[in-house]
């Protein structure tokens, strides 16, 4: 099977900003501009704001956790991506920031990854693709943010930036 796709331009988030709507560009150099219109000049660009730059991703999804390490990448971020509750909790040194799916292999959870990782002084963040109300309010009691997959740049970036 082949698939053909025209080139495309660099992506962007909308921003609405008062009366006017200003685009968020991301460049090959993992920097960010928020212009008008028209193309952006890399010199002109900023990079988007982290103070942690390490990200312990805790994923069983492989196309997900390539897709997700690629963007993490992309924003300047280390990442080590590990399938399992046990890989995690082997890796607990790594990181200031921890991204884990809620539902992981061998039945484990990942909110229950998640709150052994805050315990240990990370930001944490779940993903899930489940839609359960009891998900989500489990999340809330727990304090944890919770995303739905699939997840936006946009919103990933948001979160991230919020922890």
């Amino acid at each position: 099977m082949t698939v053909t796709l025209p080139k495309a331009n660099r992506p962007f988030l909308q921003r609405e900003m008062g009366d006017a709507t200003r685009r968020v560009v991301w460049t090959p150099d993992h920097r960010a501009a928020q212009v008008a219109s028209g193309p952006v000049p890399l010199e002109d660009v900023a990079a988007p704001g982290f103070t942690e730059k390490d990200v312990l991703l805790v994923e069983d999804d492989p196309l997900v956790a390539s897709a997700m390490r690629q963007l993490l990448e992309s924003w300047g971020l280390q990442v080590r991506h590990v399938q399992t509750a046990v890989d995690a909790f082997e890796q607990t040194a790594f990181g200031q920031i921890a991204i884990c799916d809620v539902r992981l292999p061998h039945g484990a959870s990942g909110l229950d990854v998640a709150l052994r990782m805050r315990a240990q002084g990370k930001k944490v963040l779940l993903l899930s693709a489940e839609t359960q109300a009891t998900l989500r309010e489990a999340a809330h009691r727990h304090k944890l943010v919770l995303l739905t997959k699939p997840v936006s740049s946009a919103r990933l970036l948001a979160a991230l930036q919020s922890l």
